[in-house]
């Protein structure tokens, strides 16, 4: 059964892009570029703290991405490494628009279930600045406060997007047990409840725990995807051992992972076909791959929740209803062939006597 599970993500990302808005002001030197920052934001604010699902949202996303496009013309001094983490953003901000616009407005209606489906987009585009950060904080620990103003940044983003994607919040299923365990399994198709993460607190625990989550996840996927049909069972340490140590190995494990993952979906006659994207990606933006293939997995183990199809169930038939005899009528009947001499006075008797239950 599919329960919503409750959550107040506009209220908390207001607060945090209320924080960063804040902070942002100072040092009071302002450009155009800032400005447009600053007031993306704040309509960003306004739109969470009074829930406004209309176009406000998309205007005050739509902003910040001109706010990022003025940076780039403007910007003819930066970095080839700079630029690239601002097309991100960029790229990130205009999703974010295109999401806004199906999911709030009836401009693109048959955009809002893609709206759903891909609302991390645009938190992944963003949230690559982090890894500029990092490197700013690293080599000079004095960018450290900028490094923690852009975490609370992106946190308010990516919590911006689940309200607009979820307004009523997550959709949460509840998954059978089953006998598929970390090691693996003799029945290719079985899932185990284990394997469901949401999605939000995946994406959160890649982007900000420097690359401890993607580990464990790493060891647990390979356990999870043991088992299936026509495929040897891998070893999660080896595997986990050889991803951290082997350069490009995390390239194959993760075309091989995706490959296993899209046949335990055609198992549960759910649609995949991750591998070949997932290569791709994880050649050129490796931190995409795994919530794509945590996604698909999530959807797997939503269908094991309801292997079966509903079966219509006929009632059984009903006695047809016999029509209702007016009883007069028939004596009347019979009456009319004594009279006629067709019947005789003793059939007559009879009859009646059947009629009246005599």
């Amino acid at each position: 059964m599919t329960q919503k599970k409750k959550n107040n993500f506009a209220m908390i990302a207001g607060v945090l892009l209320a924080v960063f808005t804040v902070w942002r002001l100072f040092p009071l030197v302002f450009s155009i570029e800032k400005v447009l920052l600053l007031l993306g934001c704040g309509v960003l604010i306004f739109s969470l703290f009074t829930k406004r699902r209309n176009i406000v949202p998309c205007v005050g996303f739509a902003a910040l991405a001109v706010s990022e496009l003025l940076s780039l013309v403007n910007g003819t001094m930066l970095s080839g490494f700079m630029k690239f983490f601002i097309w991100t953003s960029l790229f990130g901000y205009l999703a974010a628009t295109a999401i806004c616009v199906a999911e709030l407005t009836d401009y693109l209606p048959q955009g809002k279930e893609f709206g759903k489906k891909f609302w991390f987009v645009p938190v992944i585009l963003v949230g690559l600045y982090l890894i500029l950060s990092t490197y700013m904080v690293i080599n000079y620990f004095r960018n450290f406060p900028y490094f923690i103003r852009y975490i609370i940044f992106t946190i308010g983003i990516l919590l911006t997007m689940l309200w607009v994607a979820y307004p009523e919040g997550l959709p949460v299923k509840q998954a059978p047990a089953s006998s598929f365990e970390a090691g693996g399994s003799e029945v290719s198709g079985h899932v185990n409840s284990e394997m469901y993460c949401d999605l939000a607190k995946h994406i959160l625990l890649l982007f900000f725990t420097f690359g401890i989550w993607l580990l464990i996840w790493i060891y647990r996927m390979t356990g999870y995807t043991n088992g299936i049909k026509d495929e040897e069972d891998r070893n999660p340490a080896t595997k986990l051992l050889l991803c951290m140590f082997v350069p490009f190995y995390q390239i194959y494990w993760t075309y091989k992972t995706a490959q296993r993952i899209d046949k335990m979906a055609k198992d549960r006659n759910v649609q995949s076909d991750l591998s070949t994207i997932c290569l791709i990606l994880a050649i050129f933006v490796s931190i995409v791959p795994p919530i794509l293939m945590q996604d698909k997995l999530n959807s797997i183990v939503k269908s094991a929740s309801n292997p079966y199809a509903t079966q219509t169930v006929t009632a059984p038939a009903q006695p047809t209803a016999q029509p209702k005899v007016n009883t007069a009528d028939e004596l009347k009947s019979y009456k009319d062939l004594l009279d006629s001499g067709v019947i005789t006075q003793e059939e007559f008797d009879a009859k009646k006597k059947q009629l009246l239950g005599l």
